[in-house]
């Protein structure tokens, strides 16, 4: 099987302390299929005349059904027994002992059972229904007709092995495991509690403690002191120089940004929240649709005051700083002395949580904020930030700017209390805010003419790509149809099927294609097809249209706080994944250049990977060869 994937990866530990916290039994045996282990409990247990209920969704596990054993599918509250296991697999009848070879007829992508090609469900249960068993239609392979009855006698072999793979062991050793031990705990509320409060898992938090959990919350609220909130909304002089005095007194304060436009090249500053004090909060309206009876200032009257602020010596807070001084910065406001991003806090925390203002306050405060759709509406009766009224639009702003500050207490007391997190949140997270809103600000230049001719060499050889794939085909056809591939393919060229959707179908996808290229022209010729026309779309002809007429350059927004794992992500448009190893994607990468007079110079880590594990290990012998300036894959091999 390929790698478990990266982000599901790091959900499996905290997912392990959940369920013990919980005072579920964890039983784990290394090296063994985890439906094996189930099977061989449910063997146990049938055998002890034991009533067993399998909770699951894994249609394989119906093999296990008889007079004491059911499965629960508890996303859909589905009971599967004796009487309904062909309707899980979408047939007319289908028997708990058929299953295993129902299985191994059809195959299970998932499992890695290859299965006969062209057999789906309803003729593997056909057969079944007829002969009974694998067995019984191996014996009569002779009377099966067709192209399927054909694929059935060119891959008996295959069958016997699919028929093994999908086998359930029901006699997996399991060590000192009684089954009488496999009884429900007491749920460890405080480890289940702040399991629950740092994964931002409420709903499991209440269904788990029910009223018990409600009580918890209402305690910590009432032994919370209580904070009176001041909010204002600053409509006049007297109240913006009221603001500027309490700025200018204040050794630290927070502010929230709100503008029309989550793009920072686009974007236009709404107002300003503003936070000096938990409870204490401004919001400054400056640029909204203005009903009757309301007021606001112009950034005109305001501009001068706001640029001594924020180039002031108070300490800063803000969610989202990178954003915040592009938006700032359209206006000539630079931003000096930001000490804490509360997103960034929240990230370094828990990297794999929604860094979200509203989700990360009621994850860790249990305080339920206004949120943006809350405030705008859905849809076609969604309204801009502009159009809403001062009152709601100041309690807003007010509550963000408010609820920002007090998260950021929370955040940066537990992150500064661990010197690995602190270290990585203030030497490296921290800093870096400045260095990419500057790299994006710079943007990068385009060679618009080089890109443009790019297109018409591509055009032609997608054009002449196609007509290769109809010459081979025998026919024209939609290389993007699946369906029409699949006849393509399979029916017309006779292909071997590699691998089957999970509706019983031939698999076209890009890893089935490049092991059929490795045997014929045509699956070769679609997938160079393919990353031919996705290249063109999605870079060569996308890219000049999003060039920014004012800079004449392309600006991207590099993502701090989106990857588990503490990478860089980018998008509007994504620059990392544009390839490198390819002639054509070195020619799209070429059309980036660097102004007159300068060059571009790009750096790597060397080996980054092995020299971590070299330190970490501290193996004499890789240590030595990267000291020595060794061939260090030649050492390793």
């Amino acid at each position: 099987r390929p790698p478990i994937d990266e982000d599901l990866r790091v959900q499996i530990k905290p997912l392990m302390q959940l369920i013990a916290a919980m005072g579920y039994p964890l039983l784990q045996i290394s090296g063994v299929e985890a439906d094996d282990v189930i099977g061989t409990l449910a063997k146990r247990a049938v055998d002890d005349n034991r009533e067993v209920l399998i909770s699951t969704s894994d249609k394989d596990l119906t093999q296990l059904i008889d007079g004491n054993t059911r499965l629960i599918d508890t996303m859909k509250m589905a009971i599967t027994d004796h009487s309904n296991v062909g309707e899980r697999f979408k047939v007319d009848a289908l028997r708990p002992d058929q299953v295993v070879d129902f299985l191994g007829l059809v195959g299970d992508t998932s499992d890695n059972i290859p299965g006969i090609p062209k057999v789906g469900p309803k003729t593997a249960a056909k057969w079944l229904a007829e002969y009974g068993s694998i067995a019984g239609i191996v014996e009569n392979q002779a009377h099966i007709g067709g192209k399927v009855g054909e694929n059935l006698r060119h891959n008996i072999k295959t069958l016997y092995l699919s028929q093994e793979l999908a086998q359930i062991k029901l006699d997996v050793e399991l060590p000192g495991i009684d089954i009488e031990q496999l009884s429900m705990n007491a749920v460890d509320n405080e480890t289940f509690t702040a399991l629950c409060q740092r994964f931002d898992l409420t709903k499991l938090h209440t269904q788990v403690l029910g009223s018990e959990a409600t009580n918890a919350a209402a305690e910590i609220r009432d032994n919370t002191p209580e904070i009176t909130c001041n909010y204002r909304v600053i409509s006049d002089k007297n109240g913006f120089a009221d603001l500027q005095q309490a700025l200018n007194n204040a050794p630290r304060w927070g502010f929230e940004v709100l503008a029309s436009s989550p793009r920072y090249t686009e974007t236009a500053l709404i107002g300003l929240g503003f936070c000096t004090a938990p409870g204490t909060a401004f919001y400054l309206p400056l640029a909204h649709d203005l009903g009757l009876g309301e007021s606001q200032l112009s950034l005109a009257q305001t501009v001068v005051g706001l640029t001594e602020a924020f180039a002031g010596k108070a300490e800063k807070i803000t969610f989202d700083a990178k954003f915040a001084r592009h938006t700032l910065s359209r206006y000539g406001i630079e931003i000096n002395n930001i000490t804490d991003d509360v997103m960034v806090a929240a990230y370094v925390y828990q990297s794999t949580a929604k860094h979200v203002l509203e989700n990360a306050v009621e994850r860790y405060l249990q305080y339920k904020m206004t949120d943006s759709e809350t405030l705008l509406g859905k849809g076609a009766k969604a309204v801009t930030l502009a159009q809403i009224n001062l009152t709601d639009a100041g309690a807003f702003a007010c509550e963000r700017s408010d609820y920002m500050w007090r998260l950021c207490d929370y955040l940066t007391l537990r992150v500064d209390s661990m010197p690995g997190l602190q270290r990585i949140y203030r030497d490296i997270e921290m800093p870096l805010i400045t260095a990419l809103a500057q790299t994006e600000a710079n943007g990068i230049l385009l060679d618009k003419a080089r890109l443009a001719q790019q297109s018409a060499i591509f055009t032609t050889h997608i054009a002449d790509l196609e007509k290769q794939a109809f010459d081979i085909a025998g026919e024209p056809f939609n290389l993007n149809s699946t369906k029409q591939l699949q006849h393509v393919l399979f029916d017309k060229l006779d292909l071997p099927i590699v691998k089957k959707t999970p509706k019983g179908q031939p698999s076209t996808n890009e890893t089935v294609l490049q092991e059929l290229a490795l045997e014929h022209d045509l699956p070769r010729l679609i997938l160079e097809n393919r990353s031919l026309t996705k290249l063109k779309s999605t870079y060569i002809d996308k890219l000049p249209k999003m060039v920014l007429p004012a800079t004449g350059r392309v600006h991207t927004t590099y993502h701090q706080t989106v990857t588990s794992t503490g990478r860089l992500s980018s998008s509007d448009p994504n620059l990392q994944n544009i390839p490198i190893r390819t002639a054509e994607g070195r020619k799209i990468r070429a059309a980036f250049i660097a102004p007159e007079g300068y060059q571009i110079l790009a750096c790597d880590y060397s080996q980054i990977e092995l020299r971590i594990m070299a330190h970490l290990s501290r193996d004499s012998r890789l240590l030595e060869a990267f000291q020595q300036g060794k061939d260090i894959h030649a050492q390793t091999a």
